[in-house]
């Protein structure tokens, strides 16, 4: 399809596939709470950073305010062309729903408590101190604070929305509820666009959609303080607004696309390069294809968004640290860095001494499992695809090796053999389409030296998803539903496994992490515990009313015990 025959399917009655504008009333509904959603997110990304270089700190207002504000923002620039009978009432359903999935959100996240390492030490950590009211652009934390240094130095984006919810409920494990929030605004978002652009069925725009949101590095994450899946989320509400852009040039997925820029940079360090190859991309698309008046555009967003991420919102660390020690990824680069790689002891065994392209497709083809060098020196192997070993059912949440699932290494196979499949049997435009969306992909995928490690690189899960789709629109024959059809099942069932294994266990553990505070709090004795750099654990019992003396050495006492998946230690005082 060339570019003239685009433009002018996007001026008729037909969308830019030749399908039917029909507009449904659902999808809009959906489509402008992810709207409301994202943009809320990106609001409060800027305001709380705005107000934190005016020394105003994280306040329990934050959450709440920006909310209404984001509705009202949404009202006037979530409309899109072809939206008819746009009113205040229809306004109102969207609102609603909105509404609906941030109080769904934050009660299924303050139920679950979060087990992770990272997530019970550095990330609540910073969110603790920025909701007792540390300024990070004014003033450094002493290193007598425990995991300061990753406080100090590190990109700390999602955290700081994550800290507004938790000064605004008063309860640590709801902050986790981001995760949630951007979950189904990319559910949602996606179901938009592969009904409206991708002209796909509604059964089968909803089940490509929910293929998509439920990464299993999302569901092995979800009630985590983890960031992985939500820098997952920012890509795939990137990738779908840069498409859209490209398909219609409406400023509803232009204004969704500087958001996601806003929301992404100051994520996390790797999340720079990334996005920058994505945004790099879009910008590139446009030359070839001619579409020079988009490319001002794009060009204007994409370098005033970068400049908000970078330097506003990211001013404190990546200005900090390029001002203090010469380089905005401080402590990994510039005066003072620490030598050495910093993932040596957690890699398998064998994998330092590998290159990245190697290490990848042992991951790929590997078992599912949290292998490390620190722990085991047991060497990771290839399995047959499509094989099931028992202990790949067991489900933690920084699964480093097949990080995708058990049926991952199969799924990938099938998705290589669909990708050579099409680059044959597609017509010159749709190959040069899908070419423009698979390579800076990859890219994204190797830029980074560990791509074995999913969590890291989550945007992999979208290579057999754009494969799928373009299987489902433009190729459609036999050989393609099998090929297709076995990547679904793959992918489907590690969606099953990793989310049904991940909500039992973190139910069980949750429930038993509630017995062990009702036990400490109907004692009536006052508690002595060594935290550690475990802060989360304290606010714990300060929020169930249970008396302690923080200790800063360790606890030996006869009959000491921990709270469950925690390193703290305590007993009671006699």
């Amino acid at each position: 399809m060339n570019l003239q025959k685009i433009r002018s399917l996007m001026n008729s009655k037909t969308n830019a596939l030749g399908l039917p504008k029909n507009i449904d009333r659902t999808e809009r509904v959906l489509r402008i709470t992810a709207f409301i959603l994202i943009s809320f997110f990106g609001l409060l990304q800027i305001a709380t950073a705005l107000l934190l270089l005016l020394n105003i700190p994280v306040t329990g207002f934050h959450f709440p305010v920006t909310f209404a504000g984001a509705l009202l923002f949404s009202f006037f620039f979530s409309r899109e062309r072809d939206d008819s009978g746009w009113s205040l009432k229809g306004f109102l359903a969207p609102a609603a729903v909105s509404l609906i999935i941030l109080l769904i959100s934050i009660l299924i996240a303050a139920w679950f408590f979060d087990f992770s390492w990272d997530g019970q030490s550095y990330h609540q950590e910073y969110i603790i101190r920025l909701k007792n009211h540390w300024n990070p652009t004014q003033s450094y934390l002493p290193y007598t604070v425990p995991l300061a240094e990753v406080c100090n130095y590190y990109s700390r984006g999602i955290e700081t929305i994550q800290s507004t919810l938790y000064a605004f409920t008063g309860c640590i494990e709801t902050g986790k509820a981001t995760g949630f929030i951007l979950f189904f605004a990319t559910l949602f978002l996606c179901y938009s666009f592969l009904l409206r652009q991708a002209g796909l069925s509604k059964p089968k725009a909803w089940i490509l959609a929910l293929i998509t949101a439920c990464n299993p590095v999302f569901l092995y994450q979800a009630f985590t303080y983890y960031i992985d899946a939500h820098i997952y989320f920012l890509y795939v509400i990137l990738i779908v607004s840069a498409i859209r852009i490209f398909m219609t040039g409406d400023t509803m997925p232009m204004i969704l696309y500087g958001f996601t820029i806003v929301l992404l940079l100051p994520a996390k360090f790797i999340a720079i390069p990334m996005t920058g190859i994505l945004v790099i991309a879009l910008i590139v698309t446009l030359l070839l294809y001619r579409r020079y008046k988009l490319f001002v555009k794009v060009v204007a967003v994409s370098t005033l968004c970068s400049a908000i991420g970078f330097f506003l919102v990211g001013y404190q660390p990546y200005v900090t640290n390029l001002v203090n020690h010469g380089s905005p990824f401080y402590p990994f680069a510039g005066a003072g860095a620490a030598p050495g790689a910093p993932l040596v002891d957690q890699s398998p065994e064998g994998f330092p001494e590998k290159n990245r392209v190697a290490k990848f497709f042992i991951s790929v083809f590997s078992r599912s499992e949290n292998l490390q060098h620190a722990e085991t020196s047991r060497t990771p192997g290839i399995k047959i695809p499509f094989a099931l070993n028992i202990s790949e059912l067991r489900i933690v949440w920084d699964q480093r090796l097949g990080g995708f699932g058990p049926f991952y290494g199969g799924a990938f196979l099938f998705s290589a053999i669909l990708l050579t499949a099409l680059l044959f049997r597609l017509s010159p435009a749709d190959r040069r389409f899908l070419i423009c969306l698979i390579v800076p992909l990859t890219a994204s995928v190797f830029i980074i030296s560990e791509p074995w490690w999913f969590r890291y690189v989550p945007q992999l899960w979208l290579f057999s998803v754009i494969l799928i789709l373009f299987a489902e629109r433009k190729w459609k024959n036999r050989f393609s539903k099998v090929l297709s059809g076995v990547v679904y099942v793959a992918l489907a069932l590690n969606i099953l496994l990793t989310g049904a294994g991940t909500l039992y266990w973190n139910f069980r553990d949750s429930m038993k992490v509630r017995e062990q505070l009702e036990t400490m709090k109907e004692s009536g004795k006052t508690v002595i515990a060594d935290f550690g750099i475990f802060a989360g654990n304290e606010i714990r019992l300060q929020e169930q009313g249970i008396s302690y003396v923080r200790t800063e050495g360790p606890v030996a006492c006869p009959d000491a015990f921990s709270m469950l998946h925690s390193k703290v230690k305590m007993c009671y005082l006699p």
